[in-house]
């Protein structure tokens, strides 16, 4: 097999095929030993950068530099449902313990958390500085950490804010 962009975020493994997105403008599945990939499709332009992949059982989670936000069939490839956050989006989406909910963030410092049965926004909140590293959900809580040095207590599904602490130096990764 070979690819036309470089691959520069982790791979996911999911039913005996391999997910990823590429520089190249395409996120792929593919089966080892199969030429061919299973399917593949558009997630922006070549050289874009798009956020780690996200799991929720049959669904891929993935943003992109526009700011568009899909729910993707491991089966198909096609869209399950997507959502505008307007802006990119390059932190790796979490899903909630429950299944039911998706934090996603923006490198705006926008924070959605969505139903996952349709992507519909439950809970907005604007941190001060952007999002780079992935949220967690942590008991009725979505932890989410900033480049403006805080760490957002959230909670789930409104997304209002707890409380804020401030650390000594940014949060980038998660």
């Amino acid at each position: 097999l070979k690819y036309s962009g470089p691959i520069a975020q982790s791979m996911d493994a999911s039913g005996g095929r391999i997910f990823f997105p590429s520089r190249d403008g395409y996120l792929y599945a593919i089966i080892p030993g199969r030429k061919d990939p299973a399917w593949q499709r558009k997630v922006g332009q070549f050289g874009d950068l798009v956020s780690e992949i996200g799991s929720a059982g049959d669904e891929i989670l993935l943003g992109d530099s526009s700011g568009e936000f899909f729910a993707i069939s491991r089966e198909n490839g096609k869209s399950r449902w997507r959502t505008r956050l307007g802006a990119a989006v390059i932190a790796r989406p979490v899903l909630s313990p429950d299944g039911m909910w998706v934090a996603a963030a923006t490198v705006e410092g926008d924070v959605a958390i969505l139903s996952m049965t349709g992507g519909s926004p439950k809970g907005l909140f604007k941190a001060e500085d952007e999002v780079v590293g992935a949220p967690a959900f942590v008991g009725g809580l979505l932890l989410v950490g900033s480049v403006d040095r805080r760490l957002y207590e959230l909670e789930v599904p409104g997304a209002r804010l707890r409380r804020a602490v401030e650390f000594g130096g940014p949060i980038q990764h998660a």
